[in-house]
């Protein structure tokens, strides 16, 4: 561990939210390509000969199901259907091995899908490079618009220019109705346009009062809204029904069906089909529901929060534990308490590895996406701490230090995933689960679990707002502290610099 200063303003502004993991801690740190050092003091940690005979991943592991140059494997899928461990293991170890279809040639849909989902929330960024004049419009580009403006809505951000794209967008749509190609039913529900209406109509007032181009909208989205209503009838309002079928049979969450009998809800879903995605399909900012779908796509092979290793490739999941920025650009300090097959001890090796990180909504951390799992991209990891907890017996404590690589997409530009359709496809993928638990557990054991994750999430919002206040405490500190060093050293005057000059 690096040594800290916890006394005086600076040293709380330079290291406060590092110091929050770092002070205190008696452990074993893995420093990068160095032997295992500890901090002065008395210590509980257990020592690196234990970690050795802990840790289930190490350089012998790296060479499983494959020969040669152990980070080669690019183009190799994330896992096979025979793994090498069972799902109770605390690191999984992944063959490298493709994925065949049934005439011996390698699978390549998954990793199409993979890298539609990639360029799709790169593209909503610029919703401007849609063609509205090639009438009819493709369902894709077509829900990239509308993931758009839907964002822009919800941040209460729209430009002027994409107001006037917005109501070219409607006037044509409203055109073409009377037209012999009119909207179908399919195109709506692709698309998510009824999304988009909705989210105009739900507009306030006294916002519209002041924006008279968005108010044109507003009623050109009314007049669309009625007319589809009165066309398609029940069919528009069971719009929701058709997208939940799809969503099951060929969307984000097919080839996922709940287990038999299951005692934890979090892992109450079984894989009936895996499609393995390839190693370089995977990008920042892929979007998953929940871990049975990274299973599904051969990403990780196991329900639990557990490190996945494979040649070349190690995948950890951060679901739980707390998160905080470092103290350098691109670093990241992790926290974790719990039994010691939760925490990660696959990682407890020389520092240096580098390890793709998948964040979940249920992490403390800002960086953390507001629904499901997100791939935020490659990290070293630079140390690892270990410690054993007074609170509760068999209780250890986890602190590693990560390090985002370089000229990736950085996390601080993921934080619109999951967009607006992804946060539908969320809503479905909840009701799913509620009827799902009800029907195997009863409404009582769902209203339980259902008030423990409001009561996480309540929890993860506290731990958030405590997070800003104590950051905005910091920059007010070095503020104070850059003003009192203005006062007190004044910057020398243009007189005292020349007799200096002169004497010298």
């Amino acid at each position: 561990m690096e040594a800290t200063d916890a006394g005086g303003i600076g040293a709380i502004a330079s290291s406060h939210q590092e110091e929050r993991m770092v002070l205190g801690l008696q452990s074993v740190t893995l420093e990068n390509g160095s032997s295992s050092s500890r901090d002065d003091g008395p210590t509980n940690s257990m020592d690196v000969a234990n970690s050795n005979s802990t840790k289930t991943g190490n350089s012998d592991d790296m060479q499983v199901g494959t020969e040669g140059d152990t980070h080669s494997g690019e183009s190799t899928p994330m896992r096979t259907n025979s793994p090498t461990t069972s799902e109770e293991s605390d690191a999984t170890i992944v063959p490298a091995q493709q994925q065949a279809s049934a005439d011996g040639a390698t699978d390549p849909s998954a990793g199409i899908a993979a890298r539609r989902t990639a360029a799709g929330w790169r593209a909503a960024a610029d919703w401007t490079t849609v063609p509205l004049d090639d009438y009819p419009w493709p369902s894709q580009p077509l829900m990239i618009l509308t993931n758009s403006v839907r964002q822009e809505l919800k941040l209460v951000r729209i430009q002027d220019k994409d107001l006037g794209r917005l109501e070219k967008l409607l006037h044509i749509t409203l055109a073409h109705e009377d037209s012999s190609h009119p909207t179908t039913i399919s195109l709506i529900s692709d698309s998510r346009f009824d999304k988009l209406l909705e989210a105009l109509l739900r507009l306030d007032g006294q916002v519209l009062e002041h924006a008279p181009r968005l108010a044109e909208s507003v009623s050109l989205a009314a007049s669309l809204q009625l007319k589809w209503q009165l066309k398609f009838r029940e069919d528009y309002f069971d719009l929701d029904l058709m997208r939940l079928k799809k969503f099951k049979d060929e969307g984000a969450f097919r080839a996922i069906v709940p287990k038999g009998r299951f005692r934890e809800i979090s892992r109450m879903w079984s894989v009936t089909n895996t499609t393995p995605i390839l190693n370089a399909d995977l990008e920042p900012g892929m979007w998953w529901l929940n871990l049975a779908c990274l299973r599904r796509d051969g990403i990780i092979n196991s329900s639990r929060e557990i490190v996945t290793i494979r040649p070349g490739v190690i995948i950890l999941p951060l679901l739980s534990g707390t998160e905080y920025p470092g103290r350098e650009p691109r670093t990241y300090i992790y926290k974790k308490e719990g039994q010691v097959r939760s925490l990660h001890v696959a990682l407890m090796a020389p520092g240096g590895r580098k390890v793709k990180v998948f964040r979940g909504h249920t992490l403390k951390s800002k960086f953390a996406p507001a629904a499901g799992i997100r791939y935020d991209g490659e990290y070293t990891v630079e140390t690892y701490g270990f410690q054993k907890e007074e609170k509760g017996h068999g209780i250890y404590s986890i602190t590693v230090r990560l390090k985002a690589v370089q000229h990736q997409t950085a996390v601080n530009e993921l934080h619109l995933i999951p967009n607006p359709s992804q946060l539908d496809d969320w809503e479905l993928y909840n009701r799913v689960l509620a009827d799902e638990i009800i029907s195997h557990k009863g409404a009582s054991r769902y209203y339980q679990w259902k008030f423990a994750q409001e009561q996480e999430e309540k929890a993860r919002k506290h731990f958030l707002a405590n997070e800003a206040s104590f950051s905005r405490l910091v920059r007010n500190m070095r503020r104070y502290k850059a003003e009192r060093l203005r006062v007190v050293s004044p910057p020398p005057s243009s007189e005292t610099g020349g007799q200096r000059g002169e004497r010298s």
